[in-house]
């Protein structure tokens, strides 16, 4: 949606660079806050940091993300659409710990909320709801923030139509114009020579349609992330272990008793271990969803490479896992196929306070030290990754379902999670 990721949230950065310059004009700028027409004092401290910390998470941030991060301070006029969607909804809330006040994380997360329910693959009455509500709470907490009158933009009165909108013409990503983008772009890349432009243009429409019919014969192909809000759920097949490894390595005994401790066998036996060995087939790669590549630590790491090893998943009583993944494979017990995954866990996780709950689910990581568990593949929900933060001189676990956690009371719990309306989008 332009409206946000190229409209609102570039222009509150630009309002942070403002206020925190030291011209004769931010000192007035935080000399007079008190004074209608005025900015707001700086909200915003030390923005050097917070691109240099951006930069330097590159390696540690999960492998599906468009674009590798650069430095939001010096490049912020180079960002593009997707680098402003993982400012917002991955980096900026546990990187401006600290540097920024409580108000200005809370209208952010609120902003972050509002994209992620108005661009969610179905909409019910009680989204509606909640989206008329959200964006009046964004637009009045934006205004009381920034009370210069160059905040007021049309990009901001815009979004206190979007419930309209989406109530009118269903989620945001139906008819969003960054689809149309990326067609006129294929198009002009397919244009060859000075001579014969249409029937270029015909044949390479008619070529890419049928490369987009290959994933009807191969539903491993991957898609692209247009193509993923496009794709019918019947494409939930895309799921799965990949790459095969001819020769798999041998399990240390932390890691059978790891396995053992799973299919609830203390201590592993010879004869359950024998049994494994004959039908364990390890992996490589595992998709996870139809964005999220994790990989095992069979896969050489590249200091050039960003990680997929770090991830976000659950066991079988539920409890919430961070960690990195060492092992994917497949093994039959009892005549049952199992798709499992040794995931070293995070030992020492700290959850936001309940005095400031900004950050939903984003966790401070204490410490790297980790024990070994074994997981279903099913239970990997997604990649994440880690950034630090040298303001607060701490760790985050950047997990990209923060957004899903109830920042505001019970008005997120109330107005999304209820089911009790008969129509949907």
């Amino acid at each position: 949606m332009h409206l946000i990721l190229e409209g609102i949230v570039p222009r509150t950065f630009d309002i942070w660079i403002e206020a925190s310059k030291t011209s004769k004009r931010a000192r007035e700028l935080h000399q007079r806050t008190s004074r209608p027409g005025q900015l707001a004092r700086p909200l915003v401290e030390d923005l050097a940091g917070l691109g240099a910390d951006i930069k330097e998470s590159a390696r540690e941030v999960p492998a599906a993300l468009a674009r590798s991060p650069e430095n939001i301070f010096q490049h912020h006029r180079s960002y593009r659409a997707q680098n402003w969607f993982d400012f917002l909804q991955l980096f900026a809330h546990p990187l401006l710990d600290g540097r920024a006040s409580l108000e200005v994380r809370k209208n952010l997360a609120l902003l972050a909320r509002i994209y992620s329910v108005s661009t969610q693959e179905e909409l019910r009455e009680e989204d509606i709801r909640y989206l008329e509500q959200a964006v009046r709470e964004f637009v009045e907490s934006y205004e009381n923030l920034y009370s210069d009158p160059t905040v007021c933009t049309s990009n901001l009165h815009g979004i206190l139509h979007l419930a309209d909108c989406v109530k009118n013409c269903g989620p945001a990503w139906g008819y969003w114009q960054f689809t149309m983008e990326k067609t006129c772009g294929n198009v002009v890349s397919w244009l060859r020579g000075s001579k014969l432009k249409d029937e270029s243009v015909s044949n390479a429409i008619v070529l890419h349609q049928q490369v987009n019919l290959i994933r009807w014969q191969n539903p491993n192909t991957c898609l692209s992330w247009e193509e993923v809000f496009m794709q019918d759920r019947a494409m939930s097949s895309l799921t799965g272990l990949v790459d095969k490894v001819k020769r798999p390595p041998e399990f240390t005994d932390e890691q059978w008793e790891a396995l053992a401790a799973y299919f609830d066998i203390q201590p592993p036996s010879a004869a359950m271990i024998h049994e494994m060995q004959k039908t364990m087939v390890h992996f490589r790669k595992y998709r996870a969803n139809r964005e999220d590549i994790v990989t095992s630590s069979l896969v050489t790491d590249r200091p050039e490479s960003r990680c997929s090893r770090y991830v976000s998943c659950q066991n079988n009583v539920n409890e919430r896992y961070f960690g990195v993944v060492d092992r994917l494979f497949s093994c039959t017990w009892h005549r049952e196929d199992h798709q499992l995954a040794l995931v070293k866990v995070f030992d020492e996780v700290h959850c936001a306070n309940n005095q400031d709950e900004t950050y939903g689910r984003v966790q401070t990581l204490k410490s790297r030290k980790s024990y070994l568990v074994c997981i279903c593949l099913a239970n990997i929900e997604c990649t994440v990754g880690i950034a630090y933060n040298r303001f607060t001189k701490q760790e985050y676990i950047l997990d990209r379902n923060w957004v899903d956690c109830d920042l505001y009371g019970s008005t997120i719990e109330s107005g999304l999670r209820a089911a009790h309306d008969d129509w949907t989008w």
